[in-house]
């Protein structure tokens, strides 16, 4: 179903059976402002209200497409940018925020389309759903270094101290092993010589 009046704000509705239905009929009409049955507001500024009648549809309706039309200049003159405009259905006591995409745009006119299993009241406005922030990640808490007591302190340096001492101790001795060895080697070459000289 197509609607050639710009100024009430949808430009077409399509609809899926869920079985044949016989004389439907449908019968959209432009509000001027909130109806008064109506008694919830819609939080954001809303740039029309619509009243969606029908007839032979209740129990056969499967979904129904609504294409909404919104003019640039209310949108720059509302300060509100394209892409926070949502399409909202009256049920139940409160208005419901129908999941909205932008389909289509003109150099005067933004076309946007919603998915309703109903049809009743509707109005094309301000977004209101709020955008949960991304969380932000804690910063790391920096583990304080364990204070080490002096004495502590005290006792590891004396340690290292004899760990040093006690390998110093060490290479003296190997190097005097070392030194022993080769004097007794010299000796010992000395009498094999004297020997043969007799």
């Amino acid at each position: 179903m197509k609607i050639d009046d710009k100024d009430i704000g949808l430009k077409q509705i399509t609809i899926t059976l869920k079985n044949d239905a016989n004389d439907v009929s449908i019968t959209v009409t432009k509000l001027t402002e909130k109806p008064a049955e109506v008694v919830h507001e819609i939080a954001g500024k809303v740039y029309k209200y619509i009243k969606i009648t029908h007839t032979n549809l209740a129990d056969v309706l499967e979904e129904a497409k609504v294409r909404a039309i919104v003019e640039k200049s209310w949108l720059t003159r509302e300060g509100i940018a394209k892409e926070k405009i949502s399409i909202y259905r009256y049920e139940t006591e409160r208005w419901q925020e129908l999941p909205t995409t932008i389909v289509e745009e003109t150099a005067d006119f933004v076309y946007y389309e919603a998915i309703t299993a109903k049809l009743s009241y509707f109005a094309v406005g301000e977004k209101t759903v709020v955008e949960a922030p991304e969380e932000e990640v804690p910063p790391e808490e920096e583990v304080p270094e364990e204070e080490v007591p002096e004495e502590e302190l005290l006792v590891k340096a004396w340690i290292w101290i004899l760990i040093g001492v006690i390998v110093i101790i060490i290479a003296i001795v190997l190097i005097a092993a070392a030194t022993r060895k080769k004097t007794v080697r010299k000796k010992k070459t000395r009498k094999k010589t004297v020997r043969k000289k007799k």
